[in-house]
């Protein structure tokens, strides 16, 4: 390198990181960043960019480490607000990340990032029309992203106005024939309308864009049960389960099937372990609420049911509610 003041060799070598960042090279990207670390320690850019790539290994909390150095040694720095939101975010704490959008907020009107990330927060809090909101709003900004109208379409869904979801997931599809979020979302639509074949479908054409997705494999499971398929359905769920242990989705499913089958106590067991899954399991209390009434246990029915309520699931669908007693 050119310079002799320690800052300015760490400036040229984080530059030269960030090309082969760029480029997808990692390894390469990694060994300059900490090249220019151990030239100038007190290098929030590279802390930041090195946090960058941890994240990209999805390890998560070696990102949040490097992040808050960055930002202990330069609090006005936006992007450090940003990525460490994004860790925040995948470890499943949402309001910590809501505050580190917020703090961005407050340093610069970078709009569409903030609305889209807030837009992702909002629908894993489960406030939907917040989330419909700020994703509406980066779409303003962005009209042509496939992603954000998947995500729209997607709240829709949560929210079961499937009509508005079909809409959006259709504008994503128009913009890309091959985003497969968006065919993996549109096929879950599909499946609470009714439609098996179009479900069946869509989420075929996104297997074979994405044939290891653990989720994908896993909604095909599901679908193929509806479907009455328990064999296929079952060997769809425990490949998801192998590609992604920490499926909660999978779990959850699995467990319909031994609960359609009256296995009550393989169900209950496979509902406790989507819940220690982590992340937020559509109606999976509600469904695990029903598994231990259909068992005769009407106790833990009710308490599992006062759980499912404290996480506004939808359980209406439930026909014993009556016999619990608020």
């Amino acid at each position: 390198m050119c310079c002799s003041n320690p800052a300015e060799r760490a400036q040229d070598l984080l530059k030269v990181g960030n090309e082969h960042l760029s480029r997808g090279e990692l390894a390469k990207a990694e060994d300059y960043y900490n090249q220019a670390i151990t030239e100038f320690p007190e290098f929030p850019h590279a802390l930041n960019n090195l946090g960058i790539i941890r994240f990209k290994q999805q390890r998560y909390y070696l990102a949040l480490e490097l992040y808050d150095k960055a930002i202990a040694l330069k609090p006005d720095f936006p992007d450090a607000y940003l990525n460490r939101s994004a860790a925040l975010y995948e470890i499943g704490l949402f309001e910590s990340s809501l505050r580190d959008i917020e703090i961005v907020e407050e340093i610069t009107p970078d709009t569409f990032h903030i609305n889209f990330r807030k837009g992702l927060i909002y629908t894993q809090l489960k406030k939907y029309d917040s989330a419909i909101n700020y994703f509406s709003l980066a779409i303003t900004y962005r009209s042509d992203n496939p992603e954000l109208w998947t995500n729209r379409g997607t709240v829709y869904y949560y929210k079961n106005q499937l009509n508005r979801a079909i809409s959006d997931l259709t504008k994503a599809l128009n913009l890309d024939t091959t985003f497969s979020p968006a065919l993996n979302s549109i096929a879950l639509v599909y499946l609470r309308k009714g439609n098996l074949d179009s479900a069946e479908i869509n989420i075929k054409r996104a297997l074979m864009l994405q044939p290891k997705d653990s989720y994908y494999l896993n909604n095909y499971g599901l679908i193929v049960f509806r479907k009455g398929d328990i064999n296929s359905a079952l060997k769809l769920i425990n490949q998801s389960i192998v590609i992604n242990p920490d499926n909660g989705w999978a779990y959850r499913n699995k467990a319909l099937v031994y609960l359609e089958q009256k296995d009550y106590n393989r169900a209950l067991q496979l509902f406790y372990e989507a819940s220690i899954r982590g992340g937020s399991v559509e109606s999976l209390f509600s469904f695990w609420a029903d598994a231990f009434y259909r068992s005769g246990d009407l106790k833990s029915a009710c308490k599992k049911l006062d759980e499912a309520r404290e996480r506004n699931e939808d359980f209406a669908f439930l026909a014993w509610l009556s016999e619990c007693i608020n």
